[in-house]
């Protein structure tokens, strides 16, 4: 069925109607730059965000782990058993009451 699709799909490859407007943009470049214009280069992106090596960041987690210690800051933390239980149990009769009231109407 995969492949009756991807047949369905192709056609034979017409480069008439794809348009290269990179080529046209350095040759417009290279006309200006010709014609004595002066050609400024934009500034380049900022970088979008820290890069992490996962394989650090996963050896700190262990040895983190290993020793016991706290996360660090920004890094999420799961509350202990004993408090996610009391938690859980702190808001069931709630969620009951809710649930009996509505498959009583």
């Amino acid at each position: 069925m995969a492949e009756q699709l991807v047949q369905s799909l192709a056609t034979d490859f017409d480069p008439r109607k794809y348009k290269d407007t990179f080529r046209e943009q350095v040759l417009a470049l290279l006309e200006r730059k010709a014609e004595g214009q002066e050609i400024v280069a934009e500034p380049a992106e900022e970088p979008r965000g820290k890069v992490v090596n996962l394989m650090d960041a996963l050896a700190k987690s262990l040895a983190a782990a290993r020793k016991g210690e706290a996360p660090q800051a920004g890094e999420r933390r799961r509350h202990p058993e004993p408090e996610r239980a009391a938690a859980r149990t702190a808001r069931t009769p709630a969620h009951r009451r809710r649930a009996a009231s509505r498959s009583k109407r």
